[in-house]
C-alpha cells in the first residue's frame, strides 16, 4: 500500500494546504494537510485521500488519468466552516431533505440532511459537501475542490421521490428554523 509523500513547510504560523489530483474526466482525489512552520515530511496513505470534484467512488479513480495537480491554501482551509441546520420532519415517512449551497457562478454543493421528528441542530462540515454534478456536468469544470464560502449566493432546499423511494407516495413535510454558515474554533 502506497501513499502521497509531501515535503512542505507552512510559514511562520503554519498552514493548511489542499492537494488535489484531477483526472481528464474531471473527478479526482485529494487531501487537506496541516503543516508546521518548519520543513516536514508526511506520507498520506492512498486510502486516506478524499474524493473531489464530483468523483462518486475511489474505485472510479485512475492515477494514469491524472492530468492536473492543484495546491490550494487560504483562510477558508484554516477555519473549520460548518453549515448549521436546525430542522425536523413533521411527517413520519420524511427522513431528510436535500440542501444545496450555490455559488455566484451557479456551482452547487450539497448533501442530504437527515431528519427525525425531534428538533435537532446539525453542523455539517463544508468540506463534507459534495459537488452536485447531477444538476449539470458543466459544474465540474467551474468548481473548486470544495465550496468557496465567500461565493455562496443562494440556498436551495428540496426533496422528492429520489429521497424516499418506497414511501414516495406518502405525505412529506419538514420544518426548518435555521440554515447558516458558522466558523468553528
Amino acid at each position: 500500500m502506497g501513499g502521497v509523500r509531501v515535503v512542505a513547510r507552512g510559514g511562520a504560523k503554519g498552514a493548511t494546504v489542499e492537494i488535489g489530483f484531477r483526472t481528464r474526466e474531471g473527478g479526482g482525489l485529494g487531501l487537506n494537510l496541516s503543516v508546521g512552520p518548519g520543513w516536514s515530511e508526511t506520507v498520506v496513505p492512498f486510502s486516506n485521500l478524499l474524493t473531489l470534484w464530483g468523483l462518486k467512488s475511489r474505485d472510479d479513480f485512475s492515477w494514469r488519468e491524472v492530468d492536473q495537480v492543484s495546491f490550494l491554501t487560504g483562510a477558508w482551509l484554516q477555519k473549520k466552516t460548518v453549515v448549521r441546520v436546525r430542522a425536523r420532519a413533521t411527517e413520519p415517512h420524511t427522513t431528510g431533505f436535500e440542501l444545496a449551497l450555490i455559488e455566484t457562478d451557479g456551482v452547487p454543493w450539497g448533501t442530504v440532511v437527515p431528519l427525525t421528528a425531534e428538533w435537532r441542530t446539525l453542523r455539517i462540515p463544508v468540506r463534507d459537501l459534495r459537488l452536485f454534478t447531477q444538476w449539470g456536468k458543466e459544474f465540474a469544470d467551474a468548481a473548486a475542490p470544495h465550496l468557496r464560502v465567500g461565493r455562496v449566493a443562494h440556498v436551495n432546499v428540496c426533496f422528492g421521490r429520489w429521497l424516499f423511494k418506497e414511501t414516495a407516495a406518502e405525505q412529506h413535510a419538514v420544518e426548518i428554523a435555521e440554515i447558516a454558515l458558522e466558523q468553528q474554533k
